[in-house]
């Protein structure tokens, strides 16, 4: 009889397979999950009252994990160590299509191993089943999260880091190109504030006000408030939408909010900064948005109707 039906209905943690049954499920042979979990503690199967190991469904997906890693160019303790700290979520049907958080997983791992080929391919599966958008905030913002916790705990370093945006800058920028130039409609402005040097929140931005269909001048990292005040008259910019990603960046805007609200309608701003202080924001007379990039192209687009 087939264990399918049992597996679907299966407790993640309940020790149910034998160290046969996950070679057969994994590849992984027996003695490689001996010593993965004499070196690494991972995975950590139940022994029963004879002695015998066996595995529950997040020892499999553990198992998966690090062989998919490996294959991918990272160490096998390396894996192991990923595996920890991004908290790997078990799928009770291994063989459905991968979710988000899975792509995701798979696109710091690949990131980390600088494997522009398997982050191609990742990125590639992601958008085949899902629209840009959920691309963007399912796959690719939890991705950006993950590493920095991990440079933050100090599992990778500074150049893993860098490299990591690096490369997924340079994807946006394409998807931003692909987003195409409306010729006509309303003039929106995406920028960052002076000092602000991380622009994939506001390129994700830019990419969302192009899909909706109208025209978005996209002027990247730390610009000058003097030439997003000059750029947005000579486009007659409908809105000037600005990130700010520390405490200084928004100052520096809100300092200058008379001038800016000036030469556009509406002047917004976004980010951790004003995340973490909207009040701030509020006060300076500049409008906050929403909490993220999606939030704040549905209300963009609400105001401008109105």
């Amino acid at each position: 009889m087939s264990s399918e039906p049992i597996q679907q209905h299966l407790p993640v943690d309940v020790p149910a397979f034998t160290a046969s049954e996950v070679e057969a499920r994994s590849g992984v042979p027996v003695a490689t999950l001996r010593q993965w979990e004499r070196r690494y503690g991972l995975p950590a199967p139940h022994r029963s009252s004879n002695g015998y190991r066996l595995y529950s469904l997040n020892d499999l997906q553990c198992v998966t994990f690090i062989r998919e890693r490996i294959a991918e160019g990272v160490t096998a303790a390396r894996a192991a160590e990923l595996f920890r700290v991004l908290a790997v979520k078990p799928s009770a049907d291994l063989g459905a299509p991968l979710a988000s958080t899975d792509l995701s997983q798979q696109l710091v791992a690949a990131l980390l191993a600088a494997d522009d080929q398997g982050s191609d391919r990742i990125l590639a599966e992601a958008h085949a089943v899902m629209p840009v958008e959920d691309v963007l905030v399912k796959v690719v913002q939890p991705t950006l999260i993950a590493i920095g916790e991990l440079w933050h705990d100090g599992h990778i370093t500074v150049a893993h880091e860098h490299r990591a945006s690096a490369y997924l800058e340079g994807h946006l920028f394409t998807l931003l190109n692909l987003a195409g130039r409306v010729r006509f409609g309303r003039s929106i402005i995406v920028a960052c504030a002076p000092g602000e040097h991380h622009q994939i929140g506001a390129l994700m931005l830019a990419i969302f006000v192009r899909r909706v269909g109208m025209t978005c001048h996209y002027l990247g990292a730390n610009t000058p408030i003097d030439d997003i005040i000059a750029f947005a008259r000579q486009e007659s910019a409908q809105a000037v939408l600005i990130s700010c990603g520390s405490q200084q960046a928004l100052a520096e805007v809100a300092r200058n909010a008379t001038r800016l609200k000036a030469a556009a309608g509406l002047v917004a701003v976004g980010g951790a900064a004003v995340n973490d202080d909207p009040a701030a924001a509020e006060q300076a007379g500049l409008a906050v948005l929403g909490r993220d990039a999606l939030e704040a192209v549905d209300e963009l687009v609400g105001r401008l109707a109105s």
